[in-house]
């Protein structure tokens, strides 16, 4: 059962005058997903992440992680660029930087 069932049960057994909220017990909240790094890091500490583009990672290669290309634009025109301009700049910056053999895999997703 997890809180939000927990928390309904207790709710339909207090009166309905309010009587007995006193009495709740307390229920923790339930653990923060971790970031898609840090489940890349359990897998493989020597993953190279691209900073800033962290909701674009759509998975990893078992040696690269791989990122959604057009996310990644999306992020770059809702952190202020045009369209036209985060494209050129992804392109040149971004998917052209090679930092070796682990380099991130850019993609474009069906």
């Amino acid at each position: 059962m997890n809180n939000l069932d927990e928390l309904k049960a207790l709710h339909a057994s207090l009166p309905a005058d309010g009587t007995g909220l006193r009495d709740l017990p307390d229920i923790e909240p339930e653990p923060a997903t971790p970031n898609k790094r840090d489940l890349l890091a359990e897998i493989d500490e020597e993953f190279l992440c691209a900073d800033g583009f962290d909701d674009a990672i759509i998975g990893h290669s078992g040696e690269c992680v791989v990122y959604d290309i057009d996310k990644c634009t999306q992020i770059l025109v809702e952190g202020g660029m045009d369209y036209d301009e985060a494209v050129e700049y992804f392109h040149f910056n971004v998917e052209g930087s090679y930092v070796g053999t682990r380099t991130p895999i850019w993609t474009y997703v069906l």
